[in-house]
């Protein structure tokens, strides 16, 4: 028996005017108003004129104009990145500029020579190196190979490996050189030709970045990847029958080199010793210079520097009452290792935003700017500064026709180099996949969101250079990340109160698009599923209210210990409960009046013997290292996501039931035996303690 669709309908507009009215931030009729945040609009007005979006487009140019052959003696010294970025924070007025130098025993590969000729039927030089860097794998070992090409379609997967004459031989293959490379692996080949790409159609000259893990006894040194058009053409004259000879010519080296961290300070006015990050990967490897990802987020954080220096110097703005502090990383690796070097900082530190490839031309990307929210573990008023700041570039960077009158844009930022596009962007929940997840991860705890242009039609390739950054853009992603560290950096007993009514507000938006999502899941069962299904709806509603907790908790990074401030907080979180208690009652008014159509009695499900046992248990760390998610966590059908959460909520107060219910809540369903037995071989192998209430 399913519901009437009539019925579904009146219940979803039930729901949609519960989050209407709920929503804060709606247009007036009156576009001409302007959206109002925290920030004064002649601060407002300071920064934007002060930011050149040029300034930070130069920046990439300077620094990613071309892949840079680096020398062995940059490899002994300093890094041509890491020096420009310094010179440039000291030349600005930025305190502490300097280097982090960390040691490591693994050498840094470099390559020298790479190219790949065709030499019968024709001699031609196919591709080079010199004149395309991600042409050659990383990894690649010193070769001179002079070999008969054979074909190998990606599709036969290793069949065609083993059932053809291929040792001694050069295999072309129409998948990416580093499948090619692990397929042909002892199996006697000299080396491997890939020419698939991540946009083999739209860009057919494109060239993607790979690398290889060469294994002492295979044969084949070397992988070379060339554009999809290349390879096109070499794989129609095999099929025509003609035998293709080529050479290989390959000269690389490993050098022993530091990682290096370039740091720099805004310091605050001495009354709080907390801090703000502003980051962004500066490296991805060594080898790989990509203009974009990230050496744009690089230089927006560099202008953010200078900007805010400049604006407190001329007496516009006030020195903040935190201090902020850059840090321009190598991906992942120099995160981890700079956070771990320096405890006390961290201990400091509140909220982290990381750059991730930023100021992209959206008319050449296809994109929009992203704002990726921290896993619920982490909650802050970090996620909701961050969006009211996209939200205000947003709503007053696009032209719109009211009453068919041209308005134009209410307070445009442009930069007078760069494109007059509309902002686009849009609010994501988490997503990982660079470093802000060192800051969030459990060893740390740092609230920590990414900015991050996406799609990228040149992500990791050749053609990730300046002509696809924008200056128009690249001002705006500046503005949004200097606006939201400044506003955490100054905040005060006067500026908190609204930043937490903000973070309610929207607290109470997504709570109501929780009932919704609750209420959509629900409708969609059977007569049988109705009752299990709107239990599992309560589950995302209690993962809803743990959420908006965390969030409100935030707010005693920000009180520094005042009195009036600390009770207000509290006050906050008591009403949560309530807050909870209505959305459920909401939920089980809508079950029954479900139940009803579907002719099935609205019985209150009970918590199961296992769920009433996760009530009891709190996972708290023995001997937890930040690797133990990764060990022991690949089992019982949980994603990456979710194990990452898992390791987040150990030592957080928070029982394995409230767990599993922010995880329900976040990323889908999961089973609470799932989340128990992951936390029991923890237990098991001494890394946790399950602490009974």
């Amino acid at each position: 028996m399913s519901i009437d669709l009539k019925v579904i309908k009146k219940i979803l507009f039930l729901v949609f005017t519960i989050t209407f009215l709920y929503t804060p931030g709606l247009k007036s009729q009156n576009t001409e108003v302007i959206p109002t945040t925290i920030i004064p609009d002649k601060t407002i007005n300071d920064i934007v004129n002060e930011i050149s979006g040029t300034a930070a487009f130069n920046h990439i140019v300077e620094l990613g104009g071309y892949a840079r052959d680096r020398t062995e003696d940059e490899y002994k010294g300093i890094y041509f990145e890491s020096s420009y970025i310094t010179e440039k924070a000291k030349e600005y007025g930025l305190s502490d500029v300097h280097i982090e130098h960390f040691q490591t025993d693994k050498k840094q590969w470099d390559a020298e020579i790479g190219e790949l000729w065709l030499v019968e039927p024709e001699e031609r030089l196919l591709i080079s190196y010199r004149d395309v860097p991600p042409c050659l794998a990383k990894g690649s070992l010193t070769s001179d190979v002079t070999a008969e090409v054979v074909y190998i379609d990606e599709t036969s997967g290793y069949s065609d490996y083993t059932r053809k004459d291929i040792e001694g031989k050069i295999i072309l293959t129409s998948g990416s050189a580093k499948a090619g490379y692990n397929k042909a692996n002892g199996y006697g080949s000299a080396g491997i030709v890939g020419f698939k790409q991540i946009r083999n159609i739209d860009y057919p000259d494109q060239v993607v970045w790979t690398s290889i893990n060469i294994s002492e006894d295979n044969s084949c040194k070397f992988a070379f990847t060339i554009p999809p058009r290349l390879g096109d053409e070499l794989k129609k004259m095999i099929n025509n029958g003609k035998r293709l000879k080529v050479r290989a010519v390959v000269k690389t080296a490993y050098y022993e080199a530091d990682i290096e961290v370039p740091t720099a300070l805004i310091e605050g006015d001495g009354t709080s010793e907390k801090e703000v990050v502003l980051c962004a990967h500066l490296f991805e490897g060594i080898a790989k210079q990509g203009a974009l990802d990230n050496i744009s987020g690089s230089a927006a954080i560099l202008e953010a520097g200078r900007t805010i220096i400049k604006l407190i110097k001329q007496g516009k703005i006030p020195r903040p009452k935190r201090s902020i502090r850059f840090l321009w990383i190598p991906e992942m690796t120099g995160t981890r290792l700079y956070l771990r070097r320096f405890p006390d900082e961290v201990k400091n530190m509140i909220a982290a935003i990381n750059l991730d490839m930023v100021g992209e031309d959206v008319s050449k990307n296809r994109n929009a700017l992203h704002l990726y929210r921290s896993v619920d573990s982490r909650g802050s008023f970090l996620n909701d500064i961050c969006e009211e700041l996209f939200e205000y570039v947003g709503s007053t960077n696009y032209e719109e026709v009211h009453n068919k009158t041209w308005t134009g844009m209410l307070k445009p930022i442009i930069d007078p180099n760069g494109t007059r596009y509309p902002f686009y962007y849009s609010i994501e929940n988490y997503f990982g996949s660079s470093d802000h997840i060192i800051f969030l991860n459990r060893e740390f705890k740092i609230p920590a969101v990414m900015f991050n242009n996406w799609p990228d039609m040149f992500y990791h390739s050749n053609q990730d250079r300046p002509d696809k950054a924008d200056p128009t853009q690249l001002k705006r992603a500046v503005f949004i990340a200097l606006a939201s560290a400044y506003t955490i950096a100054k905040a005060d007993e006067e500026d908190i109160p609204y930043l937490l009514s903000l973070t309610l507000s929207k607290g109470a938006v997504r709570i109501m698009k929780d009932l919704e999502k609750g209420l959509k899941y629900m409708s969609a069962g059977t007569q049988q599923q109705i009752k299990q299904r709107y239990k599992e709806a309560k589950y995302v509603m209690h993962g809803a209210y743990i959420r908006e907790l965390i969030h409100v908790r935030s707010f005693y990074d920000l009180s520094d210990g005042d009195k009036d401030i600390d009770k207000m907080i509290a006050r906050e979180e008591r009403k949560l409960a309530g807050y909870e208690k209505d959305a459920l009652a909401r939920l089980s008014n809508i079950y029954k009046i479900l139940c009803k159509h579907l002719g099935k009695k609205p019985e209150e499900p009970k918590l199961t013997e296992k769920e009433k046992d996760c009530c009891l248990l709190t996972p708290v760390s023995v001997k937890l290292e930040s690797r133990d998610g990764r060990i022991y966590g690949n089992s019982y059908g949980l994603s990456r996501f979710s194990q990452f959460e898992l390791m987040n909520f150990i030592d957080s107060g928070f029982s394995l039931f409230d767990i599993h219910n922010s995880i329900f809540c976040q990323f889908g369903k999961v089973e609470i035996s799932s989340v128990e037995k992951y936390y029991k071989k923890l237990e098991k192998k001494e890394k946790i303690k399950l602490i009974r209430k």
